[in-house]
């Protein structure tokens, strides 16, 4: 291929999924008019794919278009999901032990090699949201294959980066923030980009993106009682008190609204998977501000916190938090229904 040539197969990966998606915007938008780029565009979950499927979608040619766009979410969780099976299934006993295992190992080497196989007419997107380890089997195929492959981490922002990216966030979205207010925000809702960008349009249309967004105007809209009742929230879920989680459910969502409160939920679980497995791993705790890069304060309730969870049920809430968020983009349930049913379900 021709060293001029774009990427066949591009690995985008980090915690900023807000980032992620515009990336992916701009592809889409390079397909042309909406209605083309939707007939070149197809999105598959790994969970359940099988490789004829992935490569009846890479190997279709464009309509209409120089290239064509396919976009998989989650296949590296899905092969560390399968590493840790055929690992297992090696540890067991017995000949169908090793068969699983091999069968792992088989697998993932004919999507590798499958990787080399894809035609320049289309554009493959290998979609995780969370940081790939330099190890990890995609990105030593990239580094092996510089030509084919562009690979880009997607960092969120933390501590004192944070108001400096709001002020271009807010540019981007046609707003604008005094620095003052940029800081403020990032002291009150912390560093989640997704929420964070919520609140940047929220405020931006609040002032009629005519000015500048203001301290006051933070003060007013992000009420920093509302942050303090998901912790509370968080607390009473942890105790197993459904009533008083409810509450503080409700309460939070009439200070606020369901899609600021959902971020905020996502946020405070994630920080609790994090800091449950880096204090399985061994870290102390007076070291989990550091691990994290949180404010000491925010660390130690954090870690008083995971301790009311264990590490499998963290991160089956995260699994539910994303289904929640698919099931309400895809129109099948309303956001505070579905808050409702999962602090039922978690006190239950």
């Amino acid at each position: 291929m021709p060293s001029d040539s774009p990427p066949i197969v591009y690995i985008l990966h980090g915690d900023d999924d807000q980032a992620i998606a515009a990336f992916l915007s701009q592809m889409t938008a390079k397909l042309g008019d909406p209605a083309n780029a939707e007939m070149n565009t197809t999105r598959l979950e790994a969970q359940g794919l099988t490789h004829a499927a992935l490569r009846s979608a890479c190997l279709t040619a464009p309509f209409l278009a120089r290239r064509r766009l396919v976009i998989l979410d989650g296949f590296a969780s899905s092969l560390a999901s399968r590493k840790r099976k055929s690992s297992t299934a090696e540890s067991g006993e017995g000949q169908g032990s090793s068969s699983a295992a091999s069968a792992s190992r088989e697998q993932t080497k004919e999507f590798l090699e499958f990787l080399s196989e894809i035609p320049p007419s289309t554009a493959f997107v290998l979609v995780e949201k969370k940081t790939l380890p330099s190890s990890h089997p995609l990105l030593k195929w990239a580094a092996g294959h510089p030509s084919l492959s562009y690979v880009r981490t997607f960092a969120p922002p933390k501590g004192s980066a944070l108001p400096s990216w709001i002020l271009r966030r807010a540019q981007a979205e046609g707003g604008e923030f005094t620095p003052a207010a940029a800081q403020l925000l990032a002291s009150v809702v912390g560093d989640d980009p997704r929420l964070l960008a919520q609140e940047i349009v929220k405020l931006s249309t609040y002032t009629g993106f005519r000015r500048a967004v203001t301290p006051e105007d933070v003060t007013a809209l992000t009420p920093e009682s509302a942050v303090t009742s998901i912790f509370d929230m968080v607390d009473a879920i942890g105790g197993r008190n459904g009533e008083r989680a409810l509450r503080l459910l409700h309460k939070t969502i009439d200070q606020g609204n369901a899609g600021w409160v959902f971020g905020m939920v996502v946020r405070q679980f994630r920080h609790l998977l994090l800091a449950r497995e880096a204090l399985d791993s061994g870290t102390l705790t007076r070291n989990l501000a550091a691990a994290l890069e949180l404010h000491p304060y925010v660390a130690q309730k954090i870690a008083v916190q995971a301790r009311n969870f264990d590490l499998p049920t963290l991160e089956n809430v995260y699994r539910r938090l994303r289904d929640i968020d698919e099931e309400v983009k895809c129109g099948r349930v309303k956001l505070d229904t579905a808050l409702e049913s999962l602090v039922a379900e978690l006190t239950e």
